[in-house]
C-alpha cells in the first residue's frame, strides 16, 4: 500500500513538472522531478515504475540533466519485468533519444536498447509498428557507420528497415525518416564501391510519394531532385521511373511555376510533365502533354547540358510521332531531322542513341515516302 501511496506522489510530481515546464519556467519543473526523483529512487521496479522512469528519463534529458536522466534511461534498460512487448519495445525506443544525447560515450547502451527494441516490435509487425522498426534500423545503422566503422553492415541494416516498411507500407513511416535513410544509403554504397542504383529509385519512389502527398509543399529542392533525376533516368534510359505519375509530374511541374522564375527550370519540369502525359496517360492527355513538350523544347535548346541535349532530341521525337499519327507527314520530317542533329549531337550512351537513331531514320524514311505518294 506504502508502495502504491509513493507511486502515485511520484506520478502527481512528474505531471505538475510537465505542465510547469510546457509554461516555460524551466528550473521549477526540475525541482518538481526532483522531488519524483526521491521517491522512485527507492521504490522497487514494476511496470508502472518503468512508464515513469521514461517520463523521468525523457524529461530530464530535455530539461537538461542528462546525467540524472541516464540513470532512469539504464533503469528500463536493465529491467527484468516482463510485460506487453510493445511497450516495452516504446520505453527503449524512448530511452535511444537519452543515450543520443552524448552517443560517443552511450552509443553500445544505445545499440542495446535498439537491439531489445526491435525484438519486441517483431513480435507484431504492422502499421503500427512500422516506423519505430524503421527508426530502430536507421540508428542501428548509423552506429555501425559512425563507431564500428562498419558500412557494409550498416547497408545491410537499412535493407532491413526497408523490407519492413515495405511489409507495413511505406505511407505508414515517417517520409523524412525514409528519405533520410535513402541519403544515408548513397553515402554508405559510395565508401564501400557498391552501386547505388537501387537506392536511387527508392529515393524517387519516397519523393513522388511525399510529393503526391503534399508532404513536399515548401520544399522545393526536393521536388527538384526528384524531376532532375527523373529526367536524368529517362534520358540515360529511355524507360520513365515506376514513381513518376500524372499527378505527381503535374503537382511538381505546379511547384516550378511558383518557386522559380528560372526559364530553364520550368521547361524541364513541362518536359518530363509532357512525357508522362504520353507515356502515362490516355489518348485524351497526348494533346496536353504534346503542348507542354512543345513549350519546353526551345527553351531546353538554349542550354548546352547534355541531359538537355538528349531531352530535346527526344522531346521533338515525340512531337514528330504526334504529327506522324496525324498524317502530317511533311510536318513530322521537319521535327525527326531536327530530332536526329540532336541526338548526334548528344553525349547519350552508344546503345541508346543508335536504338533513336534507328527509329529516327525509319520515321523519316516512311514519312517522305508518304511525301512521294502525294
Amino acid at each position: 500500500m506504502l508502495e502504491d501511496k509513493n507511486i502515485s506522489r511520484a506520478r502527481k510530481h512528474i505531471t505538475k513538472g510537465s505542465f510547469i515546464a510546457n509554461d516555460g519556467d524551466l528550473e521549477k519543473a526540475l525541482q518538481e522531478f526532483y522531488k519524483a526523483d526521491a521517491i522512485l529512487k527507492d521504490v522497487e521496479d514494476s511496470e508502472e515504475v518503468q512508464d515513469l522512469s521514461t517520463l523521468m528519463a525523457v524529461s530530464l534529458t530535455e530539461l537538461g540533466d542528462v546525467k540524472r536522466a541516464i540513470v532512469y534511461a539504464d533503469r528500463i534498460l536493465n529491467s527484468d519485468i516482463i510485460d506487453d512487448a510493445i511497450l516495452r519495445a516504446l520505453r527503449l525506443t524512448a530511452i535511444t533519444k537519452v543515450y543520443e544525447r552524448d552517443l560517443d560515450r552511450d552509443y553500445k547502451k544505445a545499440r542495446k536498447a535498439l537491439l531489445l527494441a526491435k525484438k519486441c516490435y517483431l513480435t507484431s509487425v504492422s502499421f503500427r509498428t512500422a516506423e519505430h522498426l524503421f527508426y530502430t534500423q536507421r540508428f542501428l545503422a548509423t552506429i555501425a557507420h559512425k563507431y564500428e566503422k562498419d558500412d557494409k553492415k550498416a547497408l545491410q541494416e537499412l535493407e532491413t528497415a526497408w523490407g519492413y516498411a515495405e511489409e507495413a507500407g511505406m505511407r505508414h513511416c515517417s517520409m523524412d525518416t525514409v528519405l533520410k535513410a535513402t541519403l544515408d544509403a548513397h553515402e554508405y554504397c559510395g565508401n564501400i564501391g557498391k552501386d547505388d542504383d537501387i537506392w536511387t529509385l527508392r529515393q524517387l519512389e519516397i519523393l513522388g510519394l511525399c510529393i503526391e502527398l503534399g508532404y513536399c509543399e515548401g520544399a522545393f529542392k526536393a521536388i527538384k531532385r526528384y524531376v532532375e533525376s527523373n529526367i536524368l533516368l529517362f534520358t540515360s534510359s529511355a524507360m520513365l521511373d515506376e514513381s513518376v505519375t500524372i499527378e505527381r509530374a503535374l503537382k511538381s511541374l505546379e511547384a516550378y511555376k511558383i518557386k522559380t522564375q528560372d526559364a530553364a527550370d520550368i521547361a524541364q519540369a513541362q518536359w518530363l510533365a509532357g512525357c508522362t502525359l504520353l507515356y502515362r496517360g490516355t489518348s485524351k492527355d497526348v494533346r496536353r502533354g504534346i503542348r507542354l513538350i512543345k513549350k519546353a523544347v526551345p527553351i531546353l535548346k538554349e542550354e548546352s547540358e547534355d541531359i538537355c541535349v538528349m531531352a530535346t532530341a527526344m522531346g521533338e521525337g515525340y512531337i514528330a510521332d504526334y504529327h506522324y499519327e496525324l498524317e502530317e507527314y511533311d510536318v513530322a520530317l521537319n521535327w525527326y531531322h531536327d530530332a536526329m542533329k540532336y541526338l548526334k549531337a548528344s553525349n547519350a550512351d552508344d546503345y541508346l542513341k543508335n536504338i533513336y537513331l534507328e527509329r529516327f531514320t525509319g520515321s523519316i524514311s516512311e514519312c517522305q515516302k508518304h511525301s512521294q505518294t502525294r
